[in-house]
């Protein structure tokens, strides 16, 4: 049985012999070289890195919490009511706040008697 031996290539073991020869005959000029190298290194090392986080400490003290908190929405009460009415108008006058109480038969608002009138002036005219 005939087994072959993967082939390892020669170039990488050259290319080193080539290296070790130029450092052996010429130290001054490998030491500069791989100075030179290292300090290219760093530079791209210390360009490279992430900053480092900023901390802003502040000696805890003793006082009043203000908190404020901003928001877009609708608000809904719990106990919305569905009024409705017998007739429809333009409405004069108000004569109750937001979050007054009120009793049965107490009046909430007025509307306008201009368009009030004027049915009634037209409704006796139609029975004349």
């Amino acid at each position: 049985m005939n087994v072959e031996l993967p082939k390892i290539p020669m170039w990488p073991l050259r290319f080193l012999k080539r290296i070790w020869a130029f450092v052996r005959r010429h130290p001054k000029k490998s030491a500069f070289a791989l100075l030179a190298v290292l300090l290219l290194y760093l530079l791209v090392w210390r360009l490279s890195r992430p900053e480092p986080p900023e901390y802003i400490t502040e000696t805890a003290v003793r006082g009043n919490l203000q908190q404020v908190v901003e928001a877009v929405g609708e608000v809904i009460s719990e106990r919305d009511l569905k009024l409705q009415f017998p007739i429809t108008g333009i409405v004069e006058k108000v004569h109750v706040q937001e979050g007054d109480r009120v009793t049965v038969g107490q009046e909430l608002a007025r509307l306008r008697s201009s368009g009030l009138s004027a049915d009634v002036n037209s409704a006796a005219a139609q029975v004349a």
